[in-house]
């Protein structure tokens, strides 16, 4: 790739154009060191069909080194470099297939850029099964932490999950991290507004209830349940299938014990009420 700059100019910083002659398509960059150091980083990758813009690698393996020539746009200080950059990007459309051979719209970022599916295949395939360190893997929560997602990033994420089964470690993993996590209660109504009038499906009944077959509760948890329901009128069809549920089952020693003591305590209370009401 040649050049018709002086060495002077090449040890300078700011912004520079590689240029296909033939068709005057162009790649936009900036030096914050020197032009010379940018010119041969080029040449190397694109040498070695290495170079990120694949539109100007294939320009280059077809046509050939001679087709190209780097040119010095504009000397700036290092700080001005990116900024000067972005503005020559936009004014000679070089993000766009059809005038230049950025791959980002936007200087010193990847922002914007067209992944192509070879591409992401490669990156997912290098990324499987490398373990993270502790300290990675809190700096990524971190930058995501408090960010909200749009609608269209909460669907991808969505169709991704749809028919993965996660594996009992993970799931052990979930559940020892939830474990203590004070939800308030705007995120329980939004939780609440989200799952009303969904119906779980009988597959998924079954497995919530053997899920829950055998499993205690605390006094603090059947005390919340109690309160929650107390007073709250039943449905007909409620009580119907409550009904159809209690039919054929056994209560326990222990569950008729609580039940009589129940029903004994509503009876006194119902009798100390009349009593207070005949003496006054």
């Amino acid at each position: 790739m040649r050049t018709t700059e002086t060495a002077e100019r090449m040890n300078l910083a700011g912004v520079y154009a590689i240029v296909h002659v033939s068709s005057g398509k162009r790649y936009i960059g900036s030096a914050g060191r020197a032009f010379r150091i940018r010119h041969i980083e080029h040449i190397r990758l694109l040498r070695r069909g290495q170079h990120h813009s694949r539109h100007m690698q294939g320009a280059w393996s077809k046509d050939g080194e001679c087709a190209f020539e780097f040119r010095i746009m504009r000397v700036t200080s290092p700080d001005e470099a990116v900024e000067v950059e972005q503005a020559f990007i936009d004014m000679l459309k070089a993000a766009d297939p059809k005038y230049g051979y950025n791959i980002a719209p936007v200087a010193g970022s990847r922002m914007g850029a067209i992944v192509s599916d070879e591409t992401r295949a490669k990156l997912s395939a290098a990324a499987k099964g490398r373990a993270r360190t502790p300290e990675a893997i809190e700096k990524t929560a971190a930058g995501l932490r408090g960010k909200p997602k749009t609608a269209e990033h909460r669907a991808k994420l969505s169709q991704v999950r749809i028919g993965k089964t996660a594996s009992q470690a993970t799931r052990d993993k979930m559940s020892l991290s939830k474990r203590g996590r004070f939800v308030s209660n705007e995120t329980r109504e939004k939780l609440a507004v989200l799952c009303r009038g969904r119906r779980h499906s009988p597959e998924a009944r079954d497995k919530m209830s053997a899920a829950r077959r055998g499993r205690k509760q605390s006094p603090e948890s059947i005390e919340k349940s109690a309160s929650f329901h107390r007073g709250k009128p039943k449905t007909l069809d409620h009580i119907a299938k409550i009904s159809a549920a209690l039919l054929g089952r056994k209560l326990s020693q222990e569950h008729i014990d609580k039940t009589s003591a129940t029903k004994l305590r509503k009876k006194l209370s119902k009798a100390s009420a009349l009593l207070i009401i005949i003496l006054t």
